[in-house]
């Protein structure tokens, strides 16, 4: 329906097409062979020939497709300059701009692009791109924070420039390893990493807890957690005298050893917990 829509060759029995539908202005105008193709919009799928089972909606959608396969192109100028690339979508105003070869991608938003001859990659959000293969860009360079209340989860490395916890306070709660009437005790930081400091009492005990310290949101097995010594104090328990850490879903203990700590003087470590 329009103008010049599905045209085909000059060559009557070249078109051999079937199951396709064009609405507009030369609207899957060059199409021969190909077939299952829908398209809606001035220009939609002008150059298709033999490709099949594609769909292009909006003015110049798809205006260059030749030979590519199970696209969907939704917007004005969606997929506007694919021509061989299969299996893409691309949803929004001008999406997937420098693509012409590539396959498998899905790019969602106001000019949304993935680069040329990139395939299986995924660009959302309003001017996002991305330019290597078997990746996937959330967003453009204006976006500064990605939230989500479920867990992410990969198999393969995690890349980072920081990894900040933001669990709420953790408690913390001294015990006889730390001697009668302990003071300054605090635990500040996360349920990823953070810092404890007690001054020990009077007579801490041998071979007892030192300090009981809480997570704020329980894990559903037992962390690792890693202390190193923050202070000059800290650093010189060794042997005998070394603490160690017992560890629980719920929160860890720093223990006393064969030989006390010493009585009124202020320890401090640095914690980091790995699941």
């Amino acid at each position: 329906m329009g103008y010049q829509a599905l045209q085909g060759s000059a060559t009557a029995s070249a078109n051999t097409g079937t199951n396709n539908t064009a609405v507009g202005y030369q609207a899957l105008k060059n199409t021969t062979t190909g077939f299952g193709n829908s398209s809606y919009g001035t220009s939609a799928m002008l150059s298709n020939t033999t490709g099949y089972y594609n769909t292009g909606v909006g003015y110049e959608a798809m205006l260059s497709n030749t030979t590519g396969n199970n696209n969907v192109g939704v917007g004005m100028y969606a997929l506007r300059s694919l021509s061989t690339g299969g299996n893409n979508v691309g949803i929004g105003y001008n999406t997937m701009s420098s693509n012409s070869t590539g396959s498998n991608n899905v790019a969602i938003g106001f000019s949304t692009n993935i680069g040329e001859g990139v395939s299986n990659a995924v660009a959302i959000g309003q001017g996002s791109t991305n330019s290597t293969s078997n990746t996937i860009v959330l967003g453009n360079g204006s976006i500064t924070r990605v939230s989500t209340s479920g867990a992410i989860v990969t198999t393969n490395d995690i890349t980072a420039k920081h990894i900040k916890g933001n669990s709420g306070a953790l408690s913390i709660a001294a015990s006889t390893g730390a001697g009668t009437s302990p003071s300054a005790v605090s635990v500040t930081g996360t349920d990823m990493s953070g810092v404890v400091a007690i001054t020990t009492g009077t007579s801490p005990s041998v071979n007892a807890v030192l300090a009981t310290i809480t997570y704020n949101t329980a894990f559903s097995t037992a962390p690792v957690v890693v202390i190193t010594p923050a202070n000059a104090a800290t650093a010189s328990l060794a042997a005998a005298q070394a603490v160690w850490v017992n560890l629980t879903t719920t929160g860890f203990t720093i223990n006393t050893n064969a030989t006390a700590v010493v009585s009124s003087t202020a320890y401090k470590w640095n914690y980091v917990v790995i699941q």
